[in-house]
C-alpha cells in the first residue's frame, strides 16, 4: 500500500490536464487499441490497474456509461484474532457518457459492440505503457496507473456535495478512513462529481459512513 500512496505526491506536481495529455499519447492512428480502453477506465474511474486485468465491463443505459468493476482487494484479512473484508466485492458506476474524451469514446465502442463491452489488461503492461506515455506527453518519469487513481481521489473530495460514504463506494473502499491515503482536496474545489450515481455490494463503514442522497438515490441501474 505504500508505494501507490506516494502517488499523492506526484500528482501534486503534474499539470491540470495531465490525464488528458497521457490518455492522448495513446493514441495509434488506428481503432483504439486495448491500452488506450484501459487507460480511459483508468480516468474515469480510478479503478486499480488489477481490477482492469480482471475485466471491467461497460454498457450503455439511457446517458450513462455503466461500469461494472470487480474489487482486488475484496478478500479477508486476519489480525490474530478478527477476520475483515478488505474492500468492496463488486461496484457499479453512472458516469455522463459527454463526462471527456475518455467517456466519449468508451460509449462510442461499446454502441458499436451493441451496448456493452468488455476491458481487459495485464496490470504490469499497463503500469509499464501508463509511464511511458507519461514520459512522452509530460517529459516526466513517475507517471502510473496510481496517479489516475489518486486524481480521481482528489476529484471526489473536491465536490462539497459528496459524503464520505459515497466516496468510498467510487473508490472501492470498506472503510471511508481508506479516503485519508488518496487525493488531495483542491483548493476552491472541484465541480460536480465525475461519477454520477454509484450501487455497491457492500456498505462502507466507520465514523464518517452516513449514507448519503447520491450514494442511496442507485438503488438499481440509471434509467434513461
Amino acid at each position: 500500500a505504500r508505494a501507490p500512496a506516494s502517488k499523492k505526491h506526484v500528482v501534486a506536481k503534474l499539470p491540470a490536464d495531465w490525464r488528458a495529455r497521457v490518455f492522448a499519447a495513446t493514441e495509434s492512428g488506428r481503432a483504439p487499441s486495448r491500452l488506450r480502453q484501459a487507460v480511459a477506465l483508468l480516468w474515469l474511474t480510478g479503478c486499480r490497474p488489477a481490477e482492469i486485468e480482471k475485466g471491467v465491463d461497460v454498457s450503455i443505459l439511457g446517458q450513462y456509461l455503466v461500469v461494472k468493476i470487480s474489487g482486488a482487494k475484496c478478500g479477508v484479512i486476519d489480525n490474530g484474532s478478527t477476520q475483515a473484508l478488505r474492500g468492496i466485492e463488486t461496484r457499479i458506476l453512472a458516469i455522463s457518457t459527454g463526462l471527456n474524451p475518455a467517456a466519449e469514446m468508451l460509449y462510442s465502442l461499446a454502441t458499436a459492440a451493441g451496448g456493452e463491452m468488455r476491458v481487459e489488461y495485464d496490470s504490469v503492461a499497463l503500469a509499464n505503457k501508463v509511464a511511458a506515455a507519461g514520459k512522452k506527453a509530460l517529459k516526466k518519469s513517475g507517471v502510473s496507473p496510481y496517479c489516475f487513481r489518486h486524481a480521481m481521489g482528489s476529484d471526489l473530495k473536491s465536490c462539497d456535495g459528496l459524503d464520505d460514504a459515497f466516496r468510498a463506494q467510487v473508490m472501492g473502499h470498506l472503510s471511508v478512513e481508506s479516503l485519508a491515503r488518496y487525493g488531495r482536496r483542491r483548493r476552491g474545489g472541484g465541480g460536480p462529481s465525475p461519477v454520477q450515481r454509484v450501487r455497491t455490494t457492500d456498505a462502507p463503514h466507520g465514523e464518517r459512513s452516513t449514507p448519503s442522497a447520491p450514494a442511496a438515490a442507485m438503488t438499481a441501474r440509471p434509467k434513461a
